[in-house]
């Protein structure tokens, strides 16, 4: 990718992640909010539309999909590191980093972790001297490495400046592939699955069909002309059903391959359980563990509503079995999405008790069904949000509803709110099995004490 293209398809992602900062209507906000100190003037007016609802219009009628593909890889992204790093990862490692500002975002939560930021040496210098304009200092524990993937290795980018292969890591490799030729592609995730045990990468793809030329997917005509107009074609896609063999020939196995449905299923819904759009038909993101660590030995399934179809996802083996092998062990697994983010994916990867599946949900608002009432979403926004942020970081548990964590009570300005986790049997005609994810399905429910 030429110097130019680099920055302004950096600048249209940080545009897209201001202008969905604030997107209100969400369970759970996508919220950057330093996307909007790398914009130009032009960007700048455009993120700057008072009315939320006429900017999300704006952008589904210029590109269909863009929305909520900005808030789905971004939400996506961030809870696969939230993950990571309470799964003990010692190194993140950001390629093609653009305009992300997770180790400024997460600061608190990377702690001493390093970071080491890749990317184009023009992308990266006017990244650092926007920042520096903007008076925010980079956090002690990135480094940044200017390097270009069409001419350096990555294992030569990062040799010299600290990087042990060593260590578990976790790679985020957001809005790259796609320009890359298939071997530069390869050799990136050969040089993952010879990392530490434990290691990782998250990545975004698109579809081998897009790619040689089919257009018809939610986006995918104006995506085209957009790539045409900046003469930056993408290079590499796949076809969803290789993206398993492909990544256990680099070492790797799926720990989730998501498509557009399971995309807006987890991170597109609104307070009251509703998508609020789509996603790009054209892309997928996937997450890959290095062979060598251990693997979950079940994959549950958030409940899906009727306008936010979940696809099947696969079930991770044993690494001492052989791609074919794996290939089997899946097509005998019932299909079932992965669940997504934070607390909800570590219960599901130790199958843990009912109190950590009730958590999971109440601290991520993914993994379930999230429901606000009418007196919540009524309220000024920063008092709605301080009362979702509430429920999030709710400890005051007592012995009636010990030991599940599926009740509780708090006051706000004098007013009292209540939350509660039911749990359903997802077969109407097979028992609950409140501690089985596959089994049950999960509903929280957020209001003020007087509308009990």
């Amino acid at each position: 990718m030429t110097h130019h293209a680099a920055i302004q398809s950096a600048e249209t992602m940080a545009f897209l992640r201001a202008a969905v900062a604030g997107e209100e209507n969400l369970a759970v906000r996508s919220q950057d909010l330093l996307a909007k100190h790398f914009l130009g003037h032009k960007y700048r007016l455009l993120a700057g539309v008072g009315l939320q609802a006429l900017l999300r219009r704006i952008l589904e009628l210029a590109v269909p999909g863009s929305y909520g593909f900005a808030i789905a890889r971004t939400r996506h992204f961030d809870e696969v590191l939230l993950s990571e790093i309470r799964g003990g990862v010692e190194q993140v490692v950001l390629l093609g980093a653009g305009y992300d500002s997770r180790p400024f975002r997460f600061g608190d939560v990377l702690g001493n972790i390093k970071v080491f930021e890749i990317d184009h040496p023009g992308t990266q210098a006017r990244k650092r001297r926007m920042l520096d304009e903007a008076g925010k200092p980079s956090p002690a524990n990135l480094t940044y490495i200017a390097a270009d993937f069409n001419q350096q290795s990555l294992h030569e980018a990062l040799a010299h400046h600290g990087f042990s292969p060593d260590r578990k890591t976790l790679f985020l490799w957001e809005g790259v592939s796609y320009y890359l030729p298939r071997p530069v592609v390869e050799s990136v995730l050969d040089f993952v699955g010879g990392c530490a045990a434990g290691s990782s990468i998250v990545f975004d793809y698109a579809t081998a069909a897009f790619v040689n030329g089919d257009t018809s997917s939610y986006g995918g005509e104006q995506v085209a002309r957009w790539l045409k107009r900046i003469r930056e074609p993408f290079l590499f896609g796949l076809d969803p059903e290789e993206t398993s063999e492909f990544l256990c020939a680099r070492k790797l196995d799926i720990v989730s391959d998501l498509g557009p449905d399971e995309l807006a299923s987890a991170y597109l819904k609104s307070g009251d359980g509703c998508c609020i759009g789509k996603t790009f038909g054209h892309a997928r993101m996937v997450h890959a563990r290095t062979l060598a660590a251990p693997q979950p030995t079940a994959t549950a399934v958030p409940p899906a509503r009727d306008d936010c179809t979940c696809a099947g996802a696969v079930e991770p083996s044993s690494d001492t079995k052989s791609c074919e092998e794996r290939e089997e062990c899946r097509a005998d697994t019932t299909p079932a999405a992965p669940m997504l983010g934070g607390l909800i994916y570590e219960a599901i990867m130790e199958r843990n008790s009912v109190r950590a599946l009730n958590d999971g949900l109440r601290q991520t608002f993914t993994g379930g069904r999230v429901v606000v009432s009418p007196g919540v979403l009524s309220l000024p926004p920063q008092v709605n949000a301080e009362v979702l942020e509430r429920v999030r970081g709710f400890t005051a548990f007592d012995d009636d509803n010990d030991p599940n964590h599926d009740f509780g009570r708090f006051d706000l300005a004098g007013v009292t709110y209540l939350f509660e986790v039911d749990c359903f049997a997802r077969n109407m005609h097979a028992p609950k099995d409140a501690a089985d994810a596959g089994k049950a399905t999960r509903t929280l429910t957020i209001m003020r004490e007087d509308e009990y």
